[in-house]
C-alpha cells in the first residue's frame, strides 16, 4: 500500500514539473485585463461606462502612453535557440499535425517572432521548418505553449477596437464559440476609393472566415465602417 501511494505521490509531481514547462500568456494586454477582472456593474443599470477609467481621452484615443494600442492584444513571443541563416518558415497550430495552421515566414537571421490573435484557453504546437536548395524540408525546433485570458481581441493593421465575441456566455449559459462573430469599426473613411485597412489586415479578416472571396473581402472596407463576420 504504502508502495502504491508513493509510487503515485512520484507520479504526480511529475505530471506538474512536465506542465509547468510549458510557458503560459495572457493574451488580454495590461490594461483590459485590469478591466476586466476589477469592473463590476449593476446588472440593472448600464447607462453609464467604467471604460473611462481605464481608457483615457475616451472614447477617441486608443493609445497609453508609450505608443501601446489599448484595442490590441497582446502576442505570444516565440524564441528560437539559433537564428537560421536561411528563411524558414513557422507554424502555429491547435493540433500536432498543424491542419489549419498559421504559417509565418521567419527571416534569414530572426531569432524571436510575436504570434498575435490566438485563441484563450487553447495550447498551441510550432515547429520552425526551412526548405533547402534541393526542396527538401526540414523541422529545426519544436515547441508548445498555453494561452490564458477571456477576451479574444485582434490585432487588425489600420481598424480600431476589433474583437471575437466569442467566450461570452450566450443563451442557456453556454459560452459562444471563438471565431465565428468579429467586431471592428473603421474599415473606411467613407470613401470607395481611400483605403485604410492594409493588405496584411485583410490577410487576417480571411483567416477568419475562409469561405469569404476575395471580392467579398474588398467589399468589407468599401462598403461598411463597421463590419461583423457571421
Amino acid at each position: 500500500m504504502r508502495k502504491i501511494l508513493l509510487f503515485s505521490v512520484i507520479g504526480l509531481f511529475a505530471m506538474q514539473a512536465v506542465s509547468q514547462e510549458i510557458p503560459e500568456y495572457c493574451l488580454e494586454n495590461d490594461v483590459v485585463h485590469r478591466y476586466l477582472t476589477e469592473v463590476q456593474y449593476d446588472p440593472n443599470d448600464y447607462s453609464y461606462s467604467l471604460i473611462r477609467n481605464y481608457c483615457y481621452d475616451y472614447p477617441w484615443n486608443w493609445k497609453e502612453e508609450g505608443g501601446v494600442r489599448l484595442d490590441f492584444p497582446k502576442p505570444v513571443p516565440v524564441k528560437f535557440k539559433t537564428a537560421l541563416g536561411v528563411e524558414a518558415k513557422l507554424y502555429v497550430s491547435e493540433t500536432e499535425d498543424y491542419e489549419n495552421a498559421k504559417i509565418m515566414t521567419i527571416e534569414a537571421g530572426v531569432d524571436s517572432v510575436s504570434v498575435w490573435n490566438l485563441i484563450p484557453g487553447r495550447t498551441y504546437n510550432w515547429k520552425l521548418e526551412y526548405e533547402d536548395a534541393q526542396g527538401q524540408k526540414g523541422v529545426v525546433e519544436t515547441g508548445k505553449f498555453k494561452t490564458t485570458g477571456h477576451l479574444r481581441m485582434l490585432k487588425i493593421d489600420n481598424v480600431f477596437n476589433v474583437r471575437d465575441m466569442g467566450g461570452w456566455e450566450g443563451l442557456g449559459g453556454h459560452p459562444m464559440k471563438y471565431g465565428q462573430i468579429v467586431r471592428g469599426s473603421r474599415l473606411n473613411v467613407n470613401s470607395s476609393t481611400t483605403k485604410i485597412i492594409t493588405e496584411g489586415g485583410i490577410d487576417e479578416i480571411r483567416i477568419f472566415n475562409k469561405a469569404l472571396s476575395e471580392e467579398e473581402v474588398a467589399a468589407l472596407y468599401r462598403e461598411e465602417l463597421n463590419f461583423a463576420l457571421l
